[in-house]
Parts: C-alpha cells; sequence; structure tokens
C-alpha cells in the first residue's frame, strides 16, 4: 500500500484502533477489512486482526450471490435471456419436475429467473430444512460435522423441503440459498459451460482477481476456515460440494476489485442498479433485492442515532462486500464467524463513526 499522506495519519491509528477494540469485544478469532472511497477525497486501507492476515484468503459463502447476480445480467444484457423467462425453459424437465409443490399442486413452470435472484420463488432454503431425527445442514456446519453432497442429492433436498409460498406473491420473500443452485443449473443449460469457467472469464481475469477461484477439491487448505463462538469450523466437504454458490475463496483486495466493478457498472449496464434495488423487508433490519441485501439499524438503540445505509451481501461465514452509498465507502473482508450474522453490519456502523 502506498504510504498515505501525513494528515492521515491520525484516522490510519483511528482505524487500527477501531478494529483492535471491535476485534476485542466481539472476541473475534480473526478479522480482515479492506476499505476503499473513490473520488477527490480517495482512501484505501486495510488491516487485520487475530489469526488473520490482510492477504488471507477466506470462503464468500454468500457473498457469491453477487457474482453470480453479475452473470445472470451480463447474458441478460446480451440479450441472451429476460429475467421474467421461466425457470423450467433452461433446466430438463426431469430436474423441473415437482420442484415446488404447494397444496397439491405443481407451480414449478411460474418461477422466474429472476424471482430467484431476490428470494421469491418460494423455494425454501435446503440448508435449513430437517426432519424429526436429523439436524439441518446448516445446525451441521455450526457443529463442525462435515458432509459431501452429489448435484443430484443436492437437488432432492431442495425438491424435498415445504415451499414457503407461490412463486412471485406480492411482498413475500424467503431468503434460500436453494435459489442460486437453481440459477446455476439454468446458467449452464443455457451456457453449456460450467458457471465456474463463466466466473474466471467474465469477472476473474478481466479484473486481474488472481486469488479468486472455486473451491474445487476438499484437500485444499489454502482458505482460512471460520469459526462458530470458539470452534474452528472445517467442513471442506461441504464447501466443495455447495460450488461456486458459497464456495467461492477470495480476499478482501481481489472482493474489492470485484464490488467496486459491480457499483461501477463494468460487470453489466449500471442502470440495472436500480431495478436490483426493489427491496423487500425480511426483518430485523434486513431487506433483499436481485442479489443484493440492504441494511438499516433498527430498534429502540437506534431511535436517536444516525446510522448509514449499508448495501450489498454478507455471507453465513462472515465474508462482507458492502457499500454505503452515504459515504462512498466500500468495505470487504471477514469477521470469520457464522454465530452472529449482523456482524459485518455492525463492524461497518463503527468504522464509518471513525471515518470523516
Amino acid at each position: 500500500m502506498e504510504e498515505q499522506p501525513l494528515m492521515t495519519k491520525v484516522l490510519q491509528k483511528n482505524l487500527e484502533t477501531c478494529l483492535r477494540d471491535f476485534v476485542s469485544a466481539k472476541q473475534l478469532n480473526g478479522v480482515i477489512l479492506t476499505i476503499h472511497r473513490d473520488g477527490e477525497e480517495r482512501m484505501d486501507w486495510e488491516g487485520s486482526g487475530g489469526n488473520l492476515k490482510s492477504s488471507s484468503p477466506f470462503f464468500l459463502t454468500d457473498v457469491s450471490y453477487m457474482f453470480l447476480a453479475a452473470l445472470v445480467l451480463k447474458l441478460r444484457a446480451r440479450g441472451k435471456w429476460k429475467l421474467t423467462d421461466k425457470l423450467s425453459t433452461y433446466i430438463p424437465s426431469e430436474t423441473s419436475e415437482r420442484l415446488l409443490v404447494r397444496r397439491g399442486k405443481d407451480l414449478t413452470n411460474e418461477i422466474e429467473l429472476g424471482h430467484l435472484l431476490a428470494h421469491r420463488s418460494g423455494v425454501s432454503d435446503f440448508m435449513m430444512g430437517k426432519s424429526s431425527k436429523l439436524p439441518s445442514l446448516a445446525e451441521r456446519i455450526a457443529a463442525n460435522d462435515d458432509f459431501s453432497l452429489s448435484r443430484k442429492e443436492l437437488l432432492k433436498l431442495i425438491k424435498n423441503t415445504t415451499p414457503a409460498f407461490a412463486p412471485g406473491s406480492p411482498k413475500r420473500l424467503c431468503y434460500s440459498h436453494s435459489n442460486y443452485h437453481l440459477l446455476v443449473l439454468a446458467l449452464e443449460y443455457l451456457t453449456h459451460q460450467p458457471v465456474a469457467m463463466l466466473l474466471r472469464e467474465f469477472q476473474f481475469k478481466p479484473l486481474g482477481m488472481n486469488q479468486t477461484y472455486t473451491y474445487d477439491s476438499p484437500l485444499d487448505r489454502t482458505p482460512s476456515f471460520f469459526y462458530h463462538k470458539d470452534i474452528c469450523i472445517s467442513v471442506p466437504k461441504a464447501i466443495h460440494s455447495f460450488g461456486v454458490v458459497g464456495g467461492l475463496v477470495s480476499t478482501a483486495s481481489d472482493s474489492m476489485a470485484f464490488l467496486r466493478a459491480f457499483f461501477h457498472g463494468n460487470l453489466f449496464p449500471v442502470e440495472y442498479l436500480d431495478e436490483m434495488q426493489s427491496w423487500v423487508p425480511a426483518g430485523n433490519g434486513m431487506h433483499y433485492g436481485m442479489g443484493l441485501s440492504k441494511y438499516e439499524a433498527h430498534g429502540l438503540p437506534f431511535l436517536f442515532s444516525q446510522q448509514p445505509t449499508i448495501i450489498g451481501m454478507t455471507g453465513f461465514s462472515g465474508a462482507f462486500a458492502l457499500y454505503v452509498p452515504e459515504k462512498k465507502i466500500y468495505f470487504t473482508g471477514t469477521v470469520n464467524q457464522l454465530n452472529e450474522p449482523h456482524l459485518p453490519f455492525k463492524l461497518v456502523q463503527k468504522i464509518c463513526k471513525v471515518l470523516p
């Protein structure tokens, strides 16, 4: 990193202190944070704490939704498909059959690509589904219980979930990993290429993201595994099973290159951003659009304090790629903790108080 001007030395020290205090207060095992601001007051800063370095690679988990959304929208801009197209157009009939059955009626043919992008398909989250005898996959990951799933087994899990609502129901939303796994099937059917290859071609290579890749071997120990409280969660087979939907590995620096390109309109037409930010509330300050989330501080503690709106994505592993429009500042990195989903937002809020 280039040496900062003398007048920013105090800011640099304040950022270091702020990050160190956050790690201590939240009892985090490790954290990585990279900050960038465009324009005349351009600023770049990176920091880390605990057992992580600024350059450490980590799992993006749900942050990968932004990558996949950008890919879907690029193909839309090229006239390859429309968001109102039915999912069943792009996946084999044996795959789509009885994908979403509600009240005895198969509604699969009503699912649109845009529904999947915005978590409005009604397809429930296979990660949260469980039987009376077995814990959910999310609970197994939190318990450090590794598992492996084939694509066929994953699809079966999706079909076995109870639908949340009919596709496209007004103001209804169900955050679901299933949606993006189905989008991957559609992408591969349309392009006849693995999505991992498409991401390299359209995003990683053009943006110089040389440290970003799909976790393609459970024997790979390069990425830092995340924690649940004080337990290091080592589930390489599970992460490998998720493929590009949760299995992307990156660094804060590479993620920053992507995040800036995303909001600058370098990956798809910038006018699509307004459409992507058609928010549907999900509770606890969260709202979801297409490939994006929005967080607004809520509750009594924030009634009389101004907190910035934060948009972007966070992952269950604690990874984040976030943008604060009010300050025109980008944040990437990880808190490497799955116990408290809102931690990345709290970190950004805390850092924003230090920034001019």
